[in-house]
């Protein structure tokens, strides 16, 4: 019988993330039409306009994928489920038998992986994913690969793996 235990959705609600990025949009595109407005004609731009107008879109564009991505983990009883949308295009499954240990952690994400996101340890088979805050599922599998999960619950999912750990 398929049960799930534990499911999350979370996504870049920072303020202060934001913020920095309304604030630097709104410069680039400030620039952009002021520069509008001084040239009278098309055939005054130069390619420095032209360079300022696609700095003034890069702002939007890393805006919207900052609105677009999502992450999710799910816990079932056939094994955890993440992904790490737009990224991840298909969710990513760890099945229990791959699992050697599974833990929750508190960790540090700036001086362990670099910050948040999808963050892998150079020369290490460690990878972590995470959106905010300090907390994560530590996936230590048979191979040797170690996978950390950010999530925001640390006691659901604590809770999900006990009972899982006791169903198996």
């Amino acid at each position: 019988m398929y049960y799930i235990f534990f499911e999350e959705e979370q996504r870049f609600t920072n303020r202060w993330l934001w913020l920095l990025l309304s604030c630097t949009s709104i410069v680039f595109i400030y620039e952009i039409f002021e520069q509008i407005l001084v040239h009278k004609s098309l055939a005054d731009y130069s390619q420095a306009d032209n360079a300022l107008i696609l700095m003034g879109i890069i702002p939007l564009v890393i805006m919207y994928l900052f609105y677009k991505i999502k992450f999710t983990t799910r816990i079932d009883n056939e094994g955890i489920y993440y992904q790490f949308y737009p990224f991840h295009l298909r969710e990513k499954k760890i099945s229990w038998d791959e699992i050697d240990t599974i833990y929750v952690r508190k960790y540090k994400p700036i001086i362990e992986y670099g910050g948040w996101g999808i963050r892998i340890k150079p020369f290490k088979k460690d990878i972590a994913y995470n959106i905010w805050g300090n907390w994560g599922l530590q996936i230590e599998k048979s191979n040797g690969k170690r996978i950390l999960l950010g999530t925001q619950c640390p006691e659901d999912i604590k809770r999900a793996i006990l009972e899982i750990e006791g169903k198996r």
